[in-house]
């Protein structure tokens, strides 16, 4: 009889075991769950050979003699210069990438293997530490709720993603374009300053800033569209003239959003509108579209949107 009840307690201890050691182990696996394989170059070792001394770089890039950029011209040593850092850049935002997409993934579904076999271990063991154990299940409950709060976040991820890379490609197409120019036109200083705001571009909260100014900006074009459609409606329009001015419409919203009053002010012009002295963007783009609102019939429309620029859809 000893020897079955001290079996029993050696299994139950065993299994006890097993169960802790899934629930600890996937809280450590959280860190290391991810959906990439890791890069054949190694971030550290990229990152280490563009921490190079800046001064020294500079002084370098300046010197009369090319023996002083080992033999490099100041071009080809600019350019050198900037493609490490460009590099070096590039690997830290891929490692920042991964580990956003591992942690957005990775941390419910584990948090719920955590949860099971802490869980588990409590209904096996001794008194004492199913306590303990049972303790740990409901701070992974706890957290596993908080998880849940955040997944509106993790859904936002890929276009917060998309916004930081459109960001880098535009900063990245502008140093890769003055990389053509002599050094004399694209001095080293300047070029590591940009590739400093490319570093720069990949920023969750810079990414939140622009979607939230692009809502913003999309909600006032709307509001106002619709309060000049309503205003201004004075029965059913020719057909095809509707889509010639929604065309129009947009675009001297986009122009005003952008604060363009010069372009505004051409665009008056064309139809002979006087603008007066002062006029601000909107208030430019009000009276081109009291013009628009007063031209009858299909013909002068299209007419109007070939002096604005805009396609008549012909």
């Amino acid at each position: 009889m000893a020897t079955l009840t001290a079996t029993a307690a050696h299994i139950r201890s065993a299994v006890h075991k097993s169960l802790l050691l899934i629930g600890l182990g996937a809280l450590g696996a959280c860190a290391s769950f991810q959906a990439h394989p890791e890069p054949v170059l190694s971030t550290v070792a990229v990152v280490n050979s563009a921490n190079f001394d800046v001064r020294a770089a500079l002084m370098a890039f300046e010197a009369t003699s090319d023996e002083a950029r080992g033999q490099l011209d100041r071009k080809g040593y600019r350019n050198m210069v900037i493609g490490t850092y460009m590099m070096a850049a590039d690997m830290r935002y891929m490692q920042f990438r991964r580990r956003l997409a591992a942690e957005s993934r990775g941390s419910s579904l584990l948090l719920d293997i955590g949860i099971l076999g802490l869980s588990g271990g409590a209904s096996l063991a001794t008194e004492a530490t199913a306590n303990a154990l049972a303790a740990g299940a409901a701070g992974l409950t706890g957290t596993r709720a908080a998880v849940s709060r955040d997944v509106y976040f993790d859904r936002t991820v890929p276009a917060m993603i998309g916004v930081m890379d459109a960001e880098r490609t535009r900063i990245r197409t502008l140093i890769m374009v003055n990389l053509r120019k002599p050094a004399e036109d694209y001095p080293l200083a300047i070029a590591m300053s940009d590739v400093a705001s490319y570093e720069a571009a990949a920023s969750l909260d810079g990414a939140i800033e622009v979607l939230t100014r692009d809502a913003s900006e999309r909600s006032q074009r709307e509001s106002l569209a619709y309060a000049e459609e309503v205003g201004s409606y004075t029965g059913p329009p020719e057909a095809g003239v509707t889509e010639i001015q929604g065309r129009i419409r947009a675009r001297l919203l986009e122009l005003s959003a952008a604060q363009d009053a010069a372009t505004l002010g051409t665009m008056a012009g064309e139809l002979g509108i006087t603008v007066p002295a002062g006029t601000d963007a909107d208030g430019i783009r009000r009276l081109i579209q009291a013009r628009m609102r007063a031209t009858p019939g299909l013909d002068a429309t299209r007419e109007m949107a070939r002096k604005l620029g805009v396609s008549t859809g012909e």
